[in-house]
């Protein structure tokens, strides 16, 4: 599979990652952002989100303070990457995680509840996929996804939640009036 191809069967792509980059994420989102869609999806969180805001002037930033008033807590930060994963999913979009650790034990794809036992990426992606949002993450490491989640390896690191058919471009079907 390439991924290059499937990036180039969606409008929108959003990102979700980790606050600390780790070697090789750099190189995948800049491998991304020259595939992907016209419009671009963010948070406002540093790390994953603010290389993506840096190299990616266009991109539409969910911050924070947009989605909760007050003290910021850190639901704050769920509440606005539900937003953003919403928002997603009636564009029909890509959700693109860069978690640069494991999934914490016990996370489940849900839409009922979003926590993400410490880490905001991981939840961000469990809730996508319960969407049924399209996601696509890169894992450094040999690291590995929950078995139960149902990706499958893409190669040189990256993980799917499109089946290998659902790759083919949707642009060129027969439309059909039944």
């Amino acid at each position: 599979m390439k991924i290059a191809d499937l990036l180039q069967n969606y409008n929108t792509i959003a990102f979700t990652g980790s606050r600390t980059m780790v070697e090789g994420q750099a190189e995948k989102i800049d491998f991304v952002l020259a595939n992907s869609a016209p419009e671009i999806l963010v948070g406002d969180a540093r790390g994953i989100d603010q290389y993506i805001r840096e190299n990616c002037t266009t991109a539409t930033v969910f911050k924070v303070s947009d989605y909760w008033s007050g003290n910021i807590q850190k639901a704050a930060f769920a509440v606005r990457s539900q937003a953003m994963v919403k928002s997603l999913s009636s564009k029909n979009g890509l959700l693109v995680g860069f978690p640069s650790s494991p999934c914490p034990e016990g996370l489940k794809i849900s839409k009922n509840s979003f926590s993400g036992y410490g880490s905001g990426t991981w939840a961000t992606l469990a809730y996508a996929l319960a969407l049924n949002v399209d996601c696509l993450l890169w894992l450094p490491d040999k690291m590995q996804p929950p078995q139960q989640w149902g990706l499958v390896a893409a190669g040189d690191g990256w993980w799917s939640s499109v089946s290998q058919s659902d790759h083919v471009s949707n642009k060129y079907q027969q439309l059909s009036l039944f």
